[in-house]
């Protein structure tokens, strides 16, 4: 698979999850216009401690894991389809802090769950798939495999 084919495939879940979070907006909106629970109810507390600390792990998690596994691709053969794998499995921890925090917000009526998925939204901004991105990913492995070539 050439990189140019990588980006492409990458950039199709990229905007298909997008698609996502606008149809779950879009349904939460015309299928829930009264809060189901009142802010101080033990079930809003949880929602709201779930949907904001999901975000806070999440984020930095996925952007962790996704550097961590970078570094440990061995050969050329195995880095597009790896590469592709962690990929997804980066966008998938992020962008479901910005679905989950969306439809917590429809729920609640509550602005603290829409910050929580701005702030998630953000970061998934951030891991838009670009040519730029994905050499500069593959350049790093080259660079791993040089240093190891060398010592």
């Amino acid at each position: 698979m050439k990189i140019d084919n990588l980006c492409k495939s990458l950039q199709l879940y990229y905007y298909l999850a997008f698609l996502l979070f606008f149809a779950v907006a879009f349904l939460s909106s015309c299928f829930i216009k009264e809060p189901l629970y009142e802010l101080g109810s033990n079930v809003a507390i949880l929602l709201q401690s779930v949907g904001i600390m999901y975000v806070i792990i999440s984020v930095p998690l996925g952007l962790w894991i996704f550097s961590q596994k970078l570094k440990t691709l061995k050969t050329k053969d195995s880095v597009q389809c790896f590469y592709k794998k962690i990929w997804l499995l980066r966008l998938s921890l992020i962008s479901f802090g910005v679905i989950l925090n969306v439809l917590f917000f429809y729920i609640l009526k509550d602005l603290s769950m829409l910050y929580a998925a701005a702030i998630a939204a953000i970061a998934f901004i951030f891991c838009k798939p670009t040519m730029i991105k994905i050499e500069n990913d593959f350049s790093i492995f080259d660079e791993q495999n040089e240093q190891g070539k060398e010592e």
